[in-house]
């Protein structure tokens, strides 16, 4: 498959749909817990000088409540809801989309195209709750690109499904695991910074009490709220999870230079999305938990 097929311009309708919606109920959902952690952060900057100035203590009192009512949007749009659940819609999708073009099961017979807008169907009668969410289609369900690959030779199936989905996954999952070390690293670091500052600012409170300023509460608050966006990105949780299913790709890779016929390739095919459907099976109970 060429590049456009990594752009998702090749996929149904349904799945840019899907992926599009997913992308921005995650943004949404992000935006939403890094406003209510920044406002809670700026109640404690104001506060620290609102006992000598009746504007901070305003500041600090308009800052503190939008917390409660970021809160309430969040829970009331539940973009968390709509960000997995649309997201596994189109990873199902996807897979299905690869089956039907590589002719593995069930897209191995003469009625595929039937068979896969049933499936289609189904998957948009069973969540219509998130289907709401989605913008309208423009392109079609199945595409001139996936009826090219699916009537190509197996020899260039298997070429393409090697590099263009097997080896796609893995470097994609690769880049993660080091995505998500990296920054679980930089956000560890930022809040034991955040943690010593408070000490200190608070062990000079104790010999120096008539130094009213001294920032100790603002360095606690922001090592507070680093620790909940840690919590929120689940940095190191994701980063063991995509480990793993790399070795679970390389290990189904390995298994490629055997196969010599279609039902090998069909078998092959089913095992590798099934690779993939597990992690993200994990990766929506996590999130549902």
């Amino acid at each position: 498959m060429t590049n456009k097929a990594r752009d998702n311009t090749d996929y149904p309708a349904l799945y840019k749909a899907a992926s599009m919606a997913s992308k921005v109920a995650q943004r949404s959902y992000y935006f939403g817990i890094a406003f209510i952690l920044l406002s809670l952060l700026l109640s404690s900057i104001f506060s620290l000088f609102s006992g000598s100035y009746k504007t901070f203590a305003i500041l600090s009192t308009c800052s503190l409540s939008l917390a409660p009512l970021f809160s309430l949007i969040l829970i009331g749009k539940r973009f968390d809801k709509t960000w997995y659940t649309a997201r596994s819609i189109a990873e199902s999708i996807k897979t299905m989309t690869w089956r039907y073009m590589m002719r593995a099961q069930s897209y191995n017979e003469n009625d595929a195209n039937n068979l896969f807008r049933r499936s289609l169907r189904q998957i948009l009668n069973e969540n219509r709750e998130c289907c709401k969410h989605f913008p309208p289609a423009h392109t079609e369900q199945i595409t001139e690109y996936m009826s090219t690959v699916r009537s190509s030779s197996l020899s260039d199936r298997r070429a393409l499904y090697l590099n263009e989905r097997i080896e796609n996954q893995r470097e994609w999952y690769k880049g993660k695991v080091n995505y998500n070390k990296k920054r679980a690293t930089i956000w560890v670091i930022l809040m034991v910074v955040f943690q010593i500052g408070a000490i200190i600012f608070s062990v000079l409170k104790i010999y120096h009490q008539n130094w009213d300023y001294l920032p100790t509460e603002i360095f606690a608050a922001a090592a507070a709220s680093v620790l909940a966006w840690i919590q929120a990105k689940r940095f190191q949780e994701l980063s063991t999870s995509y480990a793993i299913t790399t070795h679970d790709i390389s290990i189904v890779k390995s298994e490629y230079s055997e196969i010599i016929s279609e039902q090998q390739f069909s078998d092959f095919v089913g095992d590798a999305e099934s690779a993939f459907s597990r992690e993200h099976t994990q990766w929506r109970a996590r999130r549902d938990t």
